[in-house]
């Protein structure tokens, strides 16, 4: 048979074939790329020998099939287009295979069936499809940033690794950048893309000569699978904080990394081995002195702890194990009760009372503190309920919110629907927020507070001073108060100076930008009447109460004063003397003597409310601290003294140079007389509240009579 044919070279042929005749022709042929042999018939013995010589074994099965000739004509009439359709590896003259294209399909003949097959050369289509798939490929292995295996592929090769090779000696590291998101908000999104991919480099120089394995395993985190040498965590450690410090803005940001070793004969996925090299990475976590930690099987214990505290929880949810407790937060001034912060207490039935430190940090650790915090939110508003049932009057209260409630659940819709479902008014639920998880999401959680407080709700910022950006973020959150924990200054004998002019600063900076303040942890009598002079209005502490069960916290409420209205949290603030003059030439005592008694006042919808006055005031009046909100309210009980005041505030709202001054003619609670010289100065305006200064002596100008209070 081959010595029938002749060797033609072909880019398109085009053979006709008579199938009643069983003969062939070649219509066409142009090209000198493929040995294409003369067909004189077609048989299946001429197929087949056109397989054995030109066609690839792997495609010979479909290639027989494409020239049956017994239903080729079927074929065709009932193919799309009547056109049947095939593609080929095919011999080249060189050897090598190459791809080309048959078609078939019938020739417009009256008496005779004769089918038209077109021979195309499409080597050079389908080598751009291959070469796309394999990108295609490519890209789903490999991370496009870092150049590193993706996730779920590192997994499946390291697993197929261990199947078929001994992994003695071997070690999976995990790898974390420190403050990686602080390290993007400082240096922009391009030059924590570029330290990425500066890590991943050196990474992967590591796997590439230890023959491993390098993945990107998202966010900052890496991993890499390599053969292990006792000298070797040295090292890298040092070579790679080298190579990062090469960059003076990553100090501070450098790598965690966290060992596991395989021992002979282990049996473990790259999945588990990769958790537990994470699991010693977070031992070294904030810890700058060591930047490695290697796994050990009490790790694992720890574990199995937590997701026994984990269970115990659920279990101590639904058998209403956990507890409120209340700590009253306390008007400094007057000593009354204005609100409560509410904590919880886990009484276990069988361990007795658990600490909050032991299950709060693993609740947030895994996600679960949302199932706890939502239980106790509902008790709050149970409680207020049964109040409102009982015909007592509704005390404020905060709760807490966690950073993980903020993104797993729908938090302003939470708060709206418990105040509904129990019909209790939304000002009797405060929430509080950390700074923390306002410095994670500033944006996000900005949008969340305020929308709580578009719903009536007051949001409070916890823990102020305990992140990294509070004197940046004084200035762009929305919250109705701001809670500063003492503590955290953690002051002792030889820096008590330090840290109160720490708090100071703190203070008076937030009461310039109009923040009220809460101080909670105040646990000494100076530690007050430090704060009483900075200005606090509102402390919460052991020095007044520790957290209390609920039932005791009720009877607290029927024993003491207690100011229903919660914390004026609208008010203005006190304005301290240091913010009048440099605390370097006078001290406040020297400025008291110079001033004489002093008073600040906020007017709004036509109420005037005395906010706060110096020692002076006290003594020219004659008054005690405790007698100070009656005073208050006489000035708006008699219509003589409220008009005598507008009229004083009103011409010094128009002259707030010179202000205005006159003689006013009273008499103290003692009965006595006195004759007092005011001079009053507008200061500012905030939201309809106008704040004014008032300066009292016991010198007269001339006489106003107005009746006595």
């Amino acid at each position: 048979m081959k010595d029938e044919r002749e060797a033609k070279l072909v880019a398109d042929k085009i053979i006709e074939i008579n199938l009643d005749s069983g003969t062939s022709t070649t219509l066409a042929n142009d090209n000198e790329k493929y040995r294409i042999p003369v067909i004189s018939n077609i048989t299946k013995q001429v197929v087949l020998e056109i397989l054995r010589d030109s066609i690839h074994p792997e495609d010979g099965s479909r290639y027989i099939a494409f020239w049956n000739e017994s239903d080729m004509v079927e074929r065709i009439l009932e193919s799309p287009n009547r056109v049947v359709t095939a593609e080929f590896r095919q011999k080249k003259l060189n050897g090598e295979w190459g791809w080309v294209r048959q078609e078939l399909h019938l020739k417009d003949a009256k008496e005779e069936a004769i089918v038209l097959c077109r021979i195309t050369d499409i080597d050079a289509e389908k080598k751009k499809d291959e070469e796309l798939l394999l990108e295609i490929e490519k890209t789903r292995r490999i991370d496009r940033l870092t150049g590193l295996l993706r996730a779920k592929v590192f997994y499946r090769e390291v697993d197929e690794f261990i199947a078929n090779n001994s992994t003695e000696n071997w070690a999976m590291i995990a790898v974390d950048l420190e403050h990686f998101k602080l390290f993007n908000d400082w240096y922009g999104w391009d030059a924590g893309d570029k330290y990425l991919m500066d890590v991943a480099t050196r990474l992967n120089g590591v796997v590439t000569v230890l023959k491993g394995f390098a993945g990107y395993m998202g966010g900052d985190n890496y991993a890499i699978f390599i053969k292990h040498k006792p000298e070797f965590i040295g090292h890298m450690i040092k070579e790679i904080d080298e190579f990062i410090r090469a960059d003076e803005r990553r100090t501070g940001f450098l790598p965690n990394l966290g060992f596991y070793f395989l021992e002979a004969e282990e049996e473990a996925t790259a999945s588990t081995m990769y958790d537990r090299a994470v699991m010693a990475l977070n031992t070294v976590k904030g810890n700058y002195s060591k930047r490695y930690g290697i796994y050990d099987k009490s790790m694992m214990l720890e574990i199995g702890r937590e997701m026994q505290i984990l269970t115990d929880v659920q279990r101590g949810i639904v058998e209403q194990e956990f507890v409120l407790y209340m700590q009253p937060q306390i008007h400094v001034s007057t000593g009354k009760i204005s609100g409560a912060e509410t904590l919880v207490r886990w009484k276990n039935k069988e361990k007795g009372m658990i600490s909050p430190g032991v299950f709060i940090p693993i609740l947030e650790k895994n996600g679960f503190i949302t199932h706890l915090d939502k239980y106790i939110w509902e008790e709050v508003c149970k409680w207020q309920r049964s109040r409102l049932d009982r015909g007592l009057p509704l005390l404020p209260v905060s709760v807490n919110v966690s950073r993980v409630d903020v993104y797993a659940i729908d938090l302003v819709g939470c708060f709206i629907e418990l105040t509904s479902k129990y019909d209790i008014p939304r000002s009797c639920i405060k929430i509080e927020i950390t700074e923390s998880t306002y410095a994670e999401d500033n944006e996000k959680i900005g949008k969340i507070a305020e929308a709580l407080r578009d719903a009536d709700f007051s949001v409070y910022l916890d823990d102020f001073g305990s992140g990294y950006s509070s004197l940046n973020m004084l200035k762009n959150v929305y919250v109705d108060a701001i809670k500063i924990d003492m503590q955290f200054l953690d002051m002792n004998e030889t820096n008590a100076k330090k840290g109160e002019s720490i708090m100071e600063s703190v203070v008076n900076m937030a009461r310039i930008l109009r923040i009220p303040i809460i101080v909670e942890g105040a646990e000494t009598e100076k530690q007050i009447q430090s704060l009483s002079s900075m200005g606090c209005r509102y402390v919460q502490g052991f020095y007044y109460y520790k957290p209390m069960p609920l039932d005791e916290f009720e009877q607290l409420l029927e024993t003491k004063e207690v100011d229903y209205g919660g914390l004026q949290l609208k008010r203005v603030e006190q304005v301290h003397v240091r913010e009048l003059v440099d605390e370097s030439l006078y001290s406040d005592t020297m400025i008291n003597n110079i001033l004489g008694a002093v008073a600040f006042c906020d007017y709004h919808d036509g109420i005037v409310e005395v906010t706060s006055v110096n020692e002076q005031f006290y003594k020219v009046l004659q008054l005690e601290a405790e007698e100070f909100e009656s005073f208050n309210a006489h000035i708006n009980k008699y219509p003589e003294h409220l008009k005598l005041f507008q009229e004083l505030f009103r011409e010094a709202y128009a002259n707030p140079v010179a202000g205005v001054q006159c003689n006013y003619k009273g008499r103290r609670p003692t009965g006595e007389e006195v004759r007092l010289h005011m001079r009053v100065f507008f200061l500012r305006e905030t939201e309809g509240h106008q704040i004014f200064y008032i300066g009292f002596t016991d010198t007269a100008i001339h006489e106003i009579d107005v009746s006595t209070w």
